[in-house]
């Protein structure tokens, strides 16, 4: 196994630990920050032999020596019939898995209004959980859950309540026909809706045709680059 794979390899099992344990709880076991764990799972920062050596007994004393230093190695003979299980699980379970580029907030929807490129995001509490992403995102992007069926298409791409959101905060200059974030001026309403803009005016538009577009001013808050539905 090359050196790149190895790397990935160690990036895809601290995944599978953070989606068992929790962002928090990997974190203060491996004696690392949140965004550390987060950078080194997303691959912008190193996760070499010593950092995997450090921290892996920490994460799994269960597991043999070597699992996370090591993943392209077989288990050795001697490994106890119970730590076999759990690691052939864990392959198992990561092996077939795209690469995780990154991870992303969810947030309320009170702090996406309130939301500034001075604001961090990796602060305890500030999210509600941490999604993983498939693709490459800006550094401030954010997810939020839908709330509402305003968004609910009759056919097509539909956002129906519940489902999850990700925005980049960054992009506030979004085509017609974009999905967006929006707060509407003078009030703390943010909408989730279709920016439409049209012979130099500009309004928000629902997907689902039982709701009435809104037309007074409003400021973009972000587009939303992608969706995430829970099973």
């Amino acid at each position: 196994m090359e050196k790149n794979d190895i790397a990935a390899a160690r990036r895809a099992l601290l995944q599978a630990e953070v989606n068992r344990q929790g962002l928090a709880n990997v974190a203060r076991a491996a004696g690392k920050p949140d965004r550390q764990i987060n950078d080194m799972i997303a691959g912008r920062k190193s996760f070499g032999e010593k950092v995997a050596r450090e921290i892996e007994s920490r994460l799994r004393p269960d597991l043999h020596a070597g699992w996370l230093v090591s993943p392209h190695l077989s288990l050795s003979s001697n490994t106890h019939p119970s730590q076999e299980s759990a690691e052939s699980r864990l392959v198992e379970n990561v092996t077939p898995a795209p690469e995780i580029k990154g991870r992303i907030p969810l947030i309320s929807w009170v702090r996406a209004g309130e939301w500034s490129e001075a604001v961090d995001i990796y602060e305890p509490g500030y999210a509600e959980r941490w999604l993983p992403h498939l693709k490459r995102n800006g550094e401030h992007t954010y997810a939020l859950r839908v709330d509402g069926d305003s968004m609910t298409a009759p056919y097509g791409k539909s956002y129906p309540d519940g489902c999850i959101i990700f925005v980049d905060p960054m992009r506030r200059s979004p085509n017609s026909g974009d999905r967006i974030i929006a707060k509407l001026e003078g009030a703390n309403q943010v909408t989730f809706k279709t920016y439409v803009e049209d012979a130099g005016r500009r309004w928000l538009k629902p997907l689902n045709p039982q709701h009435p577009p809104i037309m007074e001013p409003f400021r973009v808050l972000g587009t939303v680059i992608g969706k995430w539905e829970d099973d």
